[in-house]
């Protein structure tokens, strides 16, 4: 029969306040089946394994040597409940344990500087028996103490590391500084635990030093543990953004010269069916047909800018075979600042999501896309507008997100025209009231000669 002394009283408290972490920075993973069950079943086997775990001693070696068990049992469950490689449950179990560990020290901060520990720095690792008869009002004052300061603790320091993490998916570019930040974090654990059992006794303002020292190499950790997820996501983003900005300048050099064979050759075309028309070898029924089919490909859009050309001719073209009704007004004299390419990727991205919007209506008579370019004052403005069906929701940069489940090869599209805002340094903004998806775009002039 174990005895209810401090420390093991402790072992249950620290295993609920590591599964609470672990599940605030793993709630957005993908959850094995049965994810409820799994949880309870998790927290359970863990709570069991705990108190059959024995407190042989009262010393910083073992009282450490049995939290690292216990907190490895706490990930073991994680990986039990969450469908995920085991290294990304290791940095979310680390990161778990580096939130519960700053809320401790933010709790033994205050306990220590308004007088709750008066007498010992063993606090909770200590070795009284706890006699729950005489539990007071005091008690029960320093336990809900307790939970509001790891509350608040948990509340402030997810919403400034935890839900950047829930938002991101996991890609660790650096395992040997992630496993050098989780020894910092083990070797801080240990000392803390050799300074709680000192033999001098209790020194309240080394104690409270000692506690803010561990608050700051706990937010260090933090910080260190998720730039390397969050630096390894933008660098993969930045590095497919890139990529599609390169494919567009080259298909752009390829369609250019493929469009202009097709309008050389459509010409022709125009003109032999004129030579047999006169001759009577083609019926005349069959003229204007050939012509109006022919038509659309000689039909190439003017509006005074190559590259936009370029893109609604095709894209126009594409419209017309699908029943989508693609129209354009433009002003393009202020526009030669942009190089050909940024133009090409920045239209071509921006209609590929318009017309993926339109093409999932079943009102024929919404299946439309308008796009103006006019100069205001000192600024090109772009518009873009069509129709959409569903729900849009939006990052924290506002671009949507796409609703696609392959998000390793979607939603680079609109990051990309995001890309070419910002280097030209103009604005956007997108507004989806009524059912109608409305870009729109603002660069400052920023000279007359098309950058190449």
């Amino acid at each position: 029969m174990y005895e209810f002394t401090e420390l093991f009283l402790y072992k249950f408290v620290f295993i609920i306040e590591i599964l609470i972490a672990m599940h605030l920075f793993s709630f957005r993973r993908k959850k094995r089946e049965h994810f409820v069950l799994r949880v309870a079943v998790g927290t359970l086997a863990c709570l069991g394994l705990g108190y059959l775990y024995p407190i042989a001693f009262y010393t910083p070696w073992y009282s450490s040597c049995m939290f690292f068990v216990l907190f490895f049992i706490c990930t073991l469950s994680l990986w039990f409940v969450y469908d995920v490689p085991f290294k990304v449950v290791f940095y979310l179990s680390i990161l778990a344990y580096t939130l519960q560990h700053f809320s401790h020290e933010a709790y033994a901060l205050l306990a220590n500087s308004i007088g709750f520990v008066v007498s010992s720095s063993m606090g909770m690792y200590g070795d009284a028996v706890i006699e729950f008869s005489k539990v007071g009002n005091g008690t029960l004052l320093i336990a809900l103490t307790y939970v509001e300061v790891y509350l608040l603790c948990y509340w402030v320091l997810y919403k400034i590391f935890a839900k950047k993490v829930n938002q991101e998916d996991i890609r660790i570019s650096n395992f040997s500084i992630m496993i050098m930040t989780s020894l910092i974090l083990l070797v801080e654990i240990v000392l803390n635990s050799f300074t709680l059992y000192m033999p001098e006794g209790y020194n309240k303002g080394y104690t409270i030093l000692l506690a803010l020292y561990n608050m700051i190499c706990c937010i260090l950790i933090l910080y260190l543990q998720i730039s390397l997820c969050l630096k390894k996501n933008m660098e993969e983003k930045l590095e497919v953004t890139s990529m599609l900005l390169y494919q567009a300048k080259e298909q752009y050099k390829q369609k250019e010269e493929n469009v202009s064979l097709m309008n050389l050759k459509c010409h022709d075309l125009k003109h032999q069916i004129k030579r047999y028309a006169k001759n009577k070898e083609i019926p005349d029924e069959y003229i204007q047909e050939i012509e109006d089919i022919v038509s659309i490909y000689d039909a190439p859009v003017k509006t005074g800018n190559e590259a936009l050309d370029l893109i609604l001719t095709e894209k126009n073209l594409w419209c017309q075979m699908h029943g989508i009704n693609l129209t354009c007004f433009a002003d393009c004299s202020k526009l030669g600042f942009m190089s050909v390419t940024d133009i090409y990727s920045l239209f071509g991205n921006i209609i590929d999501n318009a017309v993926e919007a339109v093409s999932k209506l079943d009102e024929k008579e919404k299946q439309i896309i308008n796009i103006v370019v006019r100069n205001v004052n000192s600024f090109v403005s772009i518009q873009v507008e069509n129709y959409y069906k569903g729900e849009i929701a939006f990052n924290k940069k506002g671009i949507p997100i796409t609703t696609k489940e392959d998000k390793n090869y979607h939603g680079y599209g609109l990051n990309s025209v995001y890309m070419i805002v910002q280097k030209y340094d103009g604005d956007i903004k997108i507004d989806t009231a009524n059912g109608i998806f409305s870009l729109s775009i603002f660069f400052p002039v920023q000279g007359t000669e098309n950058v190449k």
